[in-house]
């Protein structure tokens, strides 16, 4: 790494008037429209657009099995359950996705799940304290030798028993919240256009030229413009964060760090990947990378979920898909945090810089 052409780097961007335009203007302008205009998108009924959950089960005891099955059917709408034959393939549902989660009656209730958010949890716990109860109650009426019907509640008794407790819970985002992470994501991925141009500007201007001729190898030249770009991406990042915290209040202190991490690795794979495309693609004035960069880019925060809500299915195909589901999951739940938006973005910087280093190091004419 050579200190100076960080520096240099980095004053330059400093003094690109544009950058201030492009990074800071237009995601905050964006966050105030989107956040406006789609409220209504938005609301704090948790439950009421869910599916409802897949429960499967095997019930040892016969007489237990046929008040369950009573019961259970109550909670139609909210919990769909399924008997199952065994451990097995109830555990194997779950892993194949067909089933959200298994319960084992025997001498006590054993339940295995897929990893459930936080309302989900609240939802089917609640469900089957209820149903516990219900059952312990109707056990009881048995052995004491009174009418079946004795103590038996009704649907709507049932449904109306059911509380979903959301003490516990934290607010769900609101638009402004929502759009204000998704427009720092989705803006990062124009830094792209940065590392497209990252040596282009310096070859007409003849700054390359120059550095090759000093002691400096051409790695050092590649990692040390990289590095000046890279921390300005990151000061841009974290400028983004303090002012959607103060503007839309959105809670980057419950995770400040896990979501930092997440936005600058981002960030740091698509910078390297203009980089990328400018070493293959933008030679000879073709800018066949320039084009690629776009749809890459829009394709990316299409799925990814950065212009309205997607599902999981298509937040996977999808870098950012990756850090938004990270990020949102890590500031309105108490799930474990989920890496795979920091270990893949950071894959993916590391696999597309090595690549450029290598060919640029290796042609001829830089």
């Amino acid at each position: 790494m050579n200190e100076k052409i960080i520096i240099r780097t980095l004053i330059q961007n400093f003094r690109e008037k544009s950058n201030y335009i492009y990074y800071l203007a237009f995601p905050i302008t964006l966050m105030f429209i989107l956040g406006a205009v789609l409220q209504g998108v938005f609301n704090n009924d948790v439950t009421s657009d869910m599916e409802p959950l897949t429960v499967q089960y095997q019930v040892d005891d016969q007489e237990v099995r046929e008040i369950f099955q009573q019961v259970s059917s109550f909670a139609e709408g909210a919990i769909h359950f399924e008997e199952v034959t065994n451990e097995k393939e109830g555990l194997a549902n779950i892993r194949q996705q067909e089933a959200d989660a298994y319960l084992h009656f025997s001498d006590r209730i054993e339940v295995q799940s897929r990893e459930l958010t936080n309302v989900e949890k609240t939802i089917l716990q609640s469900y089957l304290v209820e149903i516990v109860q219900e059952i312990k109650r109707q056990s009881f009426i048995m052995e004491q030798h009174l009418p079946p019907t004795t103590g038996l509640v009704s649907a709507e008794q049932f449904t109306e028993a059911i509380v979903v407790d959301q003490e516990n819970q934290r607010e769900s985002a609101s638009s402004y919240q929502y759009y204000a992470i998704a427009m720092i994501s989705l803006f990062v991925l124009y830094f792209s256009e940065i590392g497209l141009s990252m040596f282009r500007e310096a070859r007409q201007h003849g700054t390359v030229q120059r550095e090759l001729v000093t002691p400096l190898s051409r790695k050092t030249i590649i990692f040390s413009t990289f590095s000046g770009h890279f921390i300005f991406g990151m000061l841009v990042v974290l400028v983004l964060m303090l002012i959607s915290q103060f503007l839309f209040d959105v809670p980057w202190y419950l995770s400040f760090g896990f979501s930092y991490l997440n936005l600058i690795a981002l960030m740091g794979s698509f910078l390297a990947l203009g980089l990328f495309l400018e070493t293959i693609g933008d030679r000879d004035e073709k800018r066949i990378g320039s084009g690629i960069t776009q749809i890459v880019i829009q394709l990316t925060g299409f799925l990814g979920g950065a212009y309205f809500p997607t599902n999981e299915t298509m937040m996977g195909l999808s870098p950012l898909g990756w850090v938004l589901a990270s990020v949102r999951e890590s500031l309105w739940t108490d799930n474990s945090l989920q890496w795979l938006g920091i270990y893949g973005n950071f894959g993916l910087l590391f696999v597309l810089l090595m690549s450029s280093v290598v060919i640029l190091d290796k042609r001829e004419v830089f």
